[in-house]
């Protein structure tokens, strides 16, 4: 009974931790965001405020402190659960159509997510009524620029707005037309859609917005755009099917003129570049102080340009520093856009692999652009960086292996010391002599067992009665045999591995961390080839690569070597037996 009663008390707590670790997640509320469809807005034009979260709040949010500034004339919410990679993920959303009370430049409020605020955000109501418009009509079409200078090549942003005040189930605008010039249009996302109040009346917006890059100097004239509409009797909608077909009609926008002014007599740049902001910036994956010689690091220089394309970008040159090879990869050219136009973004990747240790400058990046809101010429810039370049742990040890040490000679004052001190020591000398002889005497035996045991280990190594050098022979072919196979079938990054195998493989009584110490210690054809194989796998080329030059080298050095080895055993017998 007491067993089963300890059970029952275990199942309750578990149920009641179970609870209250759901009552707390329902009180953990992630942050709410909040956006807007657009940024720019009139007086009587409806929008959209979206708030986006991943949990629920017990209570429903209220939006009573957005009455002040909007009408709220809608309200929807939706709930979605994904699964992605086994992990559950809820998205509540809630979408407001609200219409702005007043004109001018303010802050929406925090809203309250049960214990959780939405963060303010600014927003700008521009007046009710476009230049040209009025709220008579039963359909307006507008073409609108938003200057009317531009320098050569620098941005135009044409807004077309098509209103209608009753239910239409089609449409279509027409595209641009430029006269005696040569432009870039670039279309700037979808179609909008919102609402309108005008004169006293109710209208549906489609909005389409586009940017123009004009390619010379002179008057730009745009000529007016035709729209068509379809008008159906049913409710307002814009997209129900028609019935029985319904009326067509067509209207045009007015035109636009725009003057395009010349390179700037101020500007004193390589390269013309227009700009509303311009920005560099460098990017590293870890603390470049700490870079070691042989090893590559990537460094990433992002150009982002605010009114410009990525075509229009200048490529990101830097100076050859020597000690450091660099391997460009293709550049990553991307255009993001925006409400407020076009942003040209230019990222470039290069792959920096120090020859040497030492302290190396690499020099500053710099690009220069003409602001057009101030109207001067003004420079973008990444400094001048320097940085330290250690040797590996491995080839530090590596090296020291390597080296003989120097017998320490007696100094001159050891050898020049007083006779009377000598005869003095005299009477410790057989006592030390003795114990050194001692000690020599338990080494030679020590010697003569750890021969004993090498001797049985390396009987033991080769098996089937191989000699150690046939052993070794073994791994040189496997290693070749190894290298062989990547080479052959063109795979950079495999022939790098099998190199460092291949080379260690190899009886030079050196050991090698790197690819640069194999070009270095086998002679400048091997760096060659060895930079060949580099460039293809640090400069976005490692598909294009071939590995038959680089297979044919490292047969040809190890014959060599053969050649060598040989010759030195040969003088080494001829010695014994003279």
């Amino acid at each position: 009974m007491t067993n089963k009663m300890r059970k029952t008390g275990c199942i309750n707590l578990l149920v009641l931790v179970g609870v209250l670790l759901t009552f707390l997640s329902n009180q953990v509320f992630a942050t709410v965001n909040v956006t807007i469809d657009r940024n720019l807005v009139r007086l009587n034009e409806s929008f959209q405020l979206v708030f986006e979260a991943d949990s629920s709040p017990d209570q429903d949010p209220d939006f009573s402190g957005l009455e002040p500034y909007f009408m709220i004339l809608s309200q929807s919410q939706s709930n979605n659960i994904t699964i992605i990679n086994g992990e559950y993920r809820r998205n509540n959303k809630w979408v407001l159509q609200v219409m702005a009370k007043q004109e001018g430049n303010f802050v929406v409020p925090s809203i309250l997510f049960d214990s959780e605020k939405t963060k303010p955000f600014q927003i700008s109501v521009k007046p009710a009524n476009p230049a040209g418009v009025s709220g008579q009509d039963e359909l307006i079409f507008d073409l609108e620029v938003d200057k009317s200078t531009v320098y050569v090549q620098g941005q135009v942003l044409v807004t077309l707005r098509l209103m209608v005040d009753r239910n239409i189930s089609g449409y279509q605008m027409s595209d641009l037309t430029i006269k005696n010039m040569d432009v870039v249009i670039e279309a700037l996302g979808e179609v909008k859609q919102y609402q309108t109040r005008l004169g006293g009346k109710d209208y549906i917006v489609l909005e389409k917005q586009m940017a123009l890059f004009p390619q010379q100097s002179g008057d730009l004239e745009i000529e007016p755009v035709i729209a068509e509409i379809q008008i159906t009797k049913r409710s307002l909608s814009l997209f129900g099917a028609p019935q029985n077909g319904g009326n067509i009609r067509r209207i045009g926008s007015k035109g636009a003129s725009i003057e395009v002014l010349t390179i700037a007599n101020e500007s004193s740049a390589k390269q013309w570049l227009p700009s509303t902001k311009l920005s560099l910036n460098e990017e590293w994956p870890n603390d470049i102080k700490t870079l070691i010689a042989g090893e590559p690091v990537t460094r990433t220089i992002t150009l982002v340009a605010e009114g410009l394309t990525s075509a229009q970008l200048p490529e990101l040159n830097q100076t050859q520093v020597d000690g450091i090879k660099r391997y460009p990869d293709k550049p990553l050219l991307q255009d993001q856009k925006t409400d407020t136009g076009i942003v040209g973004i230019r990222q470039q990747k290069i792959a920096l692999i120090p020859t040497k240790a030492g302290i190396y400058t690499l020099p500053a990046v710099t690009i220069d652009w003409w602001n057009v809101v101030t109207g001067k010429q003004e420079q973008a810039k990444i400094p001048s960086r320097t940085i330290e370049v250690k040797v590996g742990a491995d080839a530090l040890l590596a090296d020291n292996a390597t080296q003989v040490q120097q017998p320490i000679s007696p100094s001159v004052n050891d050898v020049s010391e007083p006779l009377a001190s000598q005869t003095k020591d005299s009477q410790t000398f057989w006592v030390w002599l003795s114990f050194i002889l001692a000690i020599g005497w338990f080494g030679t035996i020590f010697l003569w067992w750890y021969g004993k045991q090498k001797t049985a280990a390396q009987e033991y190594l080769a098996e089937g009665g191989l000699k150690i050098d046939q052993l070794k022979a073994l791994g040189q072919r496997k290693a070749m045999a190894q290298l062989t196979e990547s080479c052959g079938s063109n795979k950079a990054r495999d022939t790098r591995e099998n190199l460092l195998v291949w080379a260690n493989s190899l009886e030079t009584k050196q050991s090698f961390n790197n690819l640069n110490q194999l070009g270095f210690h086998f002679g400048d054809e091997f760096q060659v080839q060895i930079n060949h194989l580099n460039q293809s796998l640090y400069g976005g080329l490692e598909g294009a690569w071939k590995g038959a030059d680089i297979l044919r080298t490292c047969e040809s050095i190890a014959a060599h070597l053969k050649v060598v080895q040989s010759s030195e055993k040969t003088s080494e017998l001829s010695s014994l037996n003279p």
